[in-house]
């Protein structure tokens, strides 16, 4: 199986791109996992005459995986501006989200995680022009993050 993964954050230091790169490693023998990045990905604006070609790139990456994992921080109890805006990209002119499984993860130096966050961007997705696959089965919260830093670096 083939996914690809979202590091949904633009900041150059993440724990969420540690825990998707781990995942990577971690899962090599029974999936392939790309870890992509989405600093490159402009704010979204309707003013743009052509959807940006790192929109598109991102979105051929998208349809060609199986899924998609989101690893998403928490900032003020929700998602980066940034993720929001590249979700906004990928429901307005292209839609490669469409009946694609969607997993949410998150890691977080506080003791809840990413909990609002994950459920902020679950509810995103249920937006119309996603119709994404999700299922709500198990959520995935790695919690205090620098305990298990001091103990092994992820």
């Amino acid at each position: 199986m083939k996914f690809i993964a979202i590091v949904g954050t633009n900041a150059t230091k993440s724990y969420n791109r540690k825990l998707l790169q781990f995942m990577r490693s971690h899962f090599a023998n029974e999936a392939q996992i790309e870890v992509a990045e989405i600093k490159d990905i402009p704010l979204f604006c309707e003013d743009y005459a052509q959807t940006p070609k790192s929109v598109l790139d991102l979105a051929a990456k998208i349809q060609a995986a199986d899924g998609v994992i989101f690893g998403t921080p928490e900032y003020d109890h929700d998602i980066p501006a940034a993720l929001k805006s590249v979700i906004e990209w990928l429901s307005w002119k292209v839609h490669p989200l469409t009946k694609k499984p969607v997993m949410i993860v998150g890691a977080s130096l506080g003791n809840l995680g990413t909990v609002q966050a994950q459920e902020s961007l679950r509810r995103i997705l249920d937006s119309p022009g996603l119709d994404h696959l999700s299922y709500l089965v198990f959520n995935f919260y790695l919690v205090e993050l620098k305990q298990l830093l001091m103990i092994k670096a992820i």
